[in-house]
């Protein structure tokens, strides 16, 4: 059997269903929705999974989402973004680090409605596959791993081309203002910048897009400030207890950190970020906002 034959008699694939890309606007994130469908129906509710392999007792291997898209980590993260401001999806992690996955099913059968109701009755003929919207796709996709679209084929939302303002930044993320102005002040402390004011700018034009990097980074600040702060406490007070206080040597005693190793946490960049940033403010405080 050739390769050929071999990728056409391949079971091990997720479907793709491409009228739904009128939901997402983004390949990844309409292939992450149907899987989340898949598992939320199959669990009956609120599933858990681990975005890539890690050492936590209750991972499974080949069952992380990254193994089983074949996304990368980046990917994940901004497909998931995308059905977090859709409003469709959610997530969760515990104290002991297992994220849990929900959808909120009005939302989402409105917004499947639309695709495939409306589309029923604007051309007076049901859709090649037309779907029930209670059963959500229990159909759709495999328990196996395959990646369908490689980096090339997703299409790239339009760039807005100017900055928003922090208001309309704000609406579009869902957010208020102050929580925009504090996450610009985390990047523009984030060290190593030499133009302060092109470097805002940047940010701001990122965050005027909803998938960018930028935007995507303010989701994960916001999700770790949220989820995280036992740890982000935690690596504080280590930070402030060392006698060398410098960025990098902070993130690598985050790196080894016993404690953290021990309930096999491993702290993300964004994290020891944050925690870094706390560190140095409460410092400064204590030094008499002397740097």
């Amino acid at each position: 059997m050739n390769i050929l034959q071999l990728l056409a008699a391949d079971k091990e694939i997720l479907l793709y269903r491409k009228e739904l890309n009128q939901i997402t606007k983004k390949v990844t994130a309409t292939i992450l929705l149907q899987q989340m469908i898949y598992w939320y129906t199959k669990s009956g509710g609120a599933f858990y999974k681990f975005i890539k392999p890690c050492p936590h007792k209750l991972y499974q291997h080949g069952d992380s989402w990254c193994e089983e898209l074949g996304f990368s980590e980046k990917e994940f993260n901004t497909a998931m973004t995308i059905l977090k401001k859709l409003g469709v999806a959610s997530s969760k992690t515990d104290m002991t680090r297992v994220t849990y996955y929900d959808l909120d099913l009005t939302i989402l059968r409105k917004l499947l409605n639309g695709v495939y109701v409306n589309a029923e009755t604007e051309d007076r003929q049901p859709p090649k596959e037309h779907l029930d919207i209670d059963q959500a796709f229990a159909e759709t996709t495999a328990e196996t791993t395959g990646q369908i679209l490689g980096k090339d084929n997703t299409p790239q939302p339009p760039k807005c081309g100017k900055a928003l303002t922090l208001a309309e930044i704000a609406d579009q993320h869902r957010m208020t203002i102050a929580m925009i102005e504090d996450f610009v002040a985390f990047r523009l402390n984030s060290g190593g910048i030499k133009n302060s004011i092109a470097f805002k700018k940047h940010i701001l034009l990122g965050l005027s897009e909803p998938y960018s990097d930028e935007s995507v980074r303010l989701e994960e600040w916001f999700e770790v400030y949220e989820a995280q702060n036992n740890i982000i406490d935690h690596l504080v007070i280590e930070f402030l207890s060392m006698h060398w206080f410098e960025r990098q040597k902070c993130k690598e005693r985050a790196k080894d950190d016993l404690v953290l190793q021990m309930n096999n946490i491993v702290p993300s960049d964004i994290l020891i970020e944050i925690a870094f940033q706390t560190a140095e403010a409460k410092r400064r405080e204590q030094i008499g906002g002397v740097a």
